[in-house]
């Protein structure tokens, strides 16, 4: 296939829109030069329409411009060849109807996946044209149905109940309100050869001498014949190899084959990233001539998911990954959009990753609130051994199960899965994030009964991969925790394996400690980002008054204005603060280092509670990356400036830990490696030892010692350290004593807990 790239400058025209008008202009309110890929909100920001969305309330200048259609044009100079060439967008955000050479090639109204347009008959040598109409969002979604039963959690983005676009764009807890969209992604004309094909290669079966693969494919050609046709399939990883070969009888076969003493895929710290580099080839039987070809990597591993309908009692976990037969132990973080303006996301990508391995992350979940990232993202999950969680695209609504949308659902679903399903990387298809609860917290009815996550999507996953676990919601509430908390008067959210926990003041409450749950797949405390940062997004004016409009925009409160309601997280970090120190400090600079002490303790918390019991087997913390300016839970803010939970996650998510958890002195192994090694335990202010000794720690093991500490009564920092048989060191600290503590006491020992390792100064955190 030959590509012919589209990109570059378009020009954009934008007007008030109005059904009477044509869909291809050139005149309009609004003439600017566009960058594709791109966002509408970047062109008028860089066209000197608006001021930069990112800083102070600017963002909130894009809502007249919701009620705007739009126009991208540009000419091209093309050769045509007499083969099939589709126009294909990779991303085109939303309600867009795509001319060429003035003719119409289509219509879509879905920005999470990629849209195709046969365009043979409409290219001619020389000179051509094309346009992108795209329609207003919110307008567009007037034509849908009204349904009583569904709705938004949040209560001004009632858009995403039925625009397929992400989640966020109206308005989120993450996000501001950016819904204009554009062409965000690569578009390209795709011209197709006269033999091409697709497949899928999946393992079958796995034991020690071999591993049993399937290649399934469809070979799509101009010749009305399917006689004489070879397909050949070659892999090699270090010295492990496989071929196959059958002859083509029919449009659509599969092959099957055996790699023999295969070389495993395996998660971080579980083993090495083995990828097969495969070759699929359709040749001329009787020649050999090559017709087409197909490179891609393949990793063999195994992989089950035991997930139990409801939290037991009992000492074995509840919900578990497996892969390889391998039980694994999941230390991992949610993952927001890179940017909330899509097209900037690749900008992003690399300096996310290279936090994620320094935190020794083996898992990073894709929030169903944003977009099926593309696939460079995947392929670099591959290779570094990183599991990803994978959200289907619902969050926190009543979604429609009308017929209309369970279709659409289907398609944008099916499209993705086959893009995706070859990752070995990824490990979980969920069908939504929040649903499940939403419905519970709303009004009384049962998520089971929910079509979209109980029909279409299982089936989706079974007819176009069938081998990866699928989970119906995140949290997902079985019929028996529906029926046990009806028992109880409670919520079935309380009564699962795996849970997201919000709404606690302090972190060591009840609301936290005492949980079933054996994993967490979103827990998280608010963190104020540093003072540099934000200088950055809030007006001189404002950047010392915690209680202005800018701070509370830049708070989740993307509707500032027209519903105060969200307007609490700035109260939230507050009162955060007082429980830990009992007051929240008067000067900006000591609030936000008090801030990012509070959510700095409260993730190692929660981190080691995780990590304290054989039971509990994963955490997935809320999380990494902001993607935009904001005050906000994440442990690094949108200029990559890393608040102290960073760092405080970076020591108790290695491999081996050591922690003071709950008056024990508990070590922790998150490998399938047997270590040993010796620790000390001693008093940050006068070095008395409280704890030392050696120990040796099974692989995936939960080490109880025998000494005790009393971490209640008295307010003491202690601190931890460690070294293991092959000389690596590690460090800790645990705080003890109940609140309220002294900021001051607190600052003091900051430094000490610093010089443990040097990893980090003192001097710059929220600075």
């Amino acid at each position: 296939m030959h590509i012919f790239d589209l990109s570059g400058v378009w020009r954009l025209t934008g007007r008030p829109e109005s059904g009477a008008r044509d869909r291809i202009f050139a005149d309009g309110d609004i003439c600017v030069n566009a960058v594709v890929p791109g966002n509408i909100e970047l062109d008028l920001y860089r066209g000197g329409i608006i001021a930069d969305p990112y800083v102070q309330m600017n963002a909130q200048q894009l809502r007249k411009y919701e009620f705007f259609e739009w126009c991208f044009t540009r000419e091209f100079e093309y050769e045509c060849k007499n083969v099939p060439t589709e126009l294909v967008f990779e991303g085109l955000d939303c309600f867009a109807a795509v001319f060429v050479n003035g003719e119409l090639a289509g219509t879509c109204a879905d920005a999470l996946v990629a849209q195709r347009f046969e365009v043979s008959k409409l290219l001619k040598n020389g000179k051509n044209s094309i346009a992108v109409h795209i329609a207003s969002a919110t307008n567009a979604c007037r034509k849908y149905p009204y349904l009583a039963q569904s709705f938004s959690m949040l209560p001004l983005a009632y858009e995403n109940i039925r625009a397929r676009k992400p989640t966020h764009v109206w308005g989120w807890d993450i996000a501001p309100r950016m819904a204009l969209g554009g062409i965000f992604r690569k578009v390209y004309l795709q011209e197709h050869a006269v033999f091409e094909f697709e497949g899928f290669m999946q393992l079958d079966h796995l034991d020690e001498r071999a591993a049993r693969i399937t290649y399934t494919f469809k070979v799509d050609t101009l010749e009305y014949t399917f006689d004489d046709l070879l397909m050949t399939v070659d892999g090699k990883c270090q010295d492990s190899e496989f071929h196959a070969e059958n002859p083509v009888w029919s449009p659509q076969g599969l092959m099957h084959f055996e790699a023999f003493s295969p070389k495993l895929w395996w998660p971080r710290n579980y083993g090495e990233q083995n990828l097969y580099d495969v070759t699929v080839r359709l040749r001329r039987k009787t020649t050999g001539e090559l017709l087409a070809e197909k490179t891609f990597k393949f990793g063999i591993r195994e992989l089950k998911l035991k997930a139990l309908p409801i939290a037991t009692k009992s000492p074995e976990p509840d919900f578990q990954f497996y892969i390889n037969k391998q039980p694994v132990k999941i230390l991992g973080t949610n993952h927001v959009p890179f940017d909330c303006l899509h097209s900037r996301d690749h900008e992003r990508q690399d300096g996310f990753f290279e936090m994620v391995n320094d935190l020794n992350c083996n898992m990073v979940r894709v929030w169903g609130g944003g977009i099926f990232e593309d696939d460079s993202f995947y392929d670099r999950c591959d290779r570094e051994g990183i599991m990803v969680w994978r959200d289907f695209m619902m969050a926190c609504s009543r979604y429609p199960n009308d017929r209309d949308f369970c279709e659409v659902l289907e398609k944008e679903s099916a499209e993705a899965v086959r893009r995706l399903r070859q990752h070995a990387s990824i490990v979980l298809w969920c069908g939504d994030n929040e649903c499940d609860c939403t419905l519970h917290y709303t009004t009384p009815n049962n998520p089971n009964n929910n079509v979209l996550t109980r029909k279409v999507l299982p089936e989706v996953c079974r007819l176009h991969d069938g081998g990866r676990p699928f989970l119906p919601s995140t949290p997902w509430c079985s019929e028996e925790s529906v029926k046990q908390a009806a028992e109880l008067n409670d919520y079935p959210l309380f009564q699962v394996p795996e849970q997201h926990l919000w709404g606690g003041m302090y972190f060591k409450d009840d609301y936290y400690s005492k949980t079933p749950a054996s994993f967490f797949s979103e827990i998280g405390y608010f963190g104020c980002p540093s003072l540099a940062s934000i200088k950055k997004f809030i007006s001189p004016d404002s950047v010392n008054d915690s209680n202005s409009d800018e701070w509370k925009y830049h708070a989740s409160n993307a509707f500032l204005g027209y519903n105060e309601g969200w307007s609490g997280r700035i109260q939230r970090m507050k009162d955060q603060i007082s429980y830990l120190f009992g007051e929240v400090p008067e000067q900006i600079e000591d609030m936000i280092l008090a801030s990012q002490i509070t959510q700095a303790e409260a993730l190692k918390y929660f981190i080691e509670f995780i990590r304290s019991s054989a039971k509990r087997t994963g955490i997935l913390w809320w999380n990494l990356l902001d993607c935009w300016p904001q005050f906000s839970d994440a442990v690094v803010d949108y200029y990559f400036n890393r608040k102290l939970a960073y760092h405080y996650i970076k020591r108790i998510q290695k491999n081996v830990l050591v922690q003071v958890f709950d008056s024990e002195v508990i070590i922790s192994n998150y490998s399938k490696k047997q270590y040993s090694g010796e620790f000390r335990i001693y008093d940050a202010d006068s070095d008395d030892v409280y704890a030392h000794g050696t120990f040796e720690i099974e692989a995936n093991g939960v080490l109880k010692m025998p000494q005790s500490i009393d971490c209640e009564e008295e307010q003491r920092m202690l601190l931890i350290e460690w070294t293991l048989c092959d000389g690596s060191k590690g460090c800790n600290h645990a705080l003890c004593g109940k609140p309220y503590f002294n900021l001051v006491q607190y600052r003091k020992w900051l430094h000490k807990i610093a010089a443990l390792d040097g990893s980090f100064k003192v001097d710059f955190i929220g600075k």
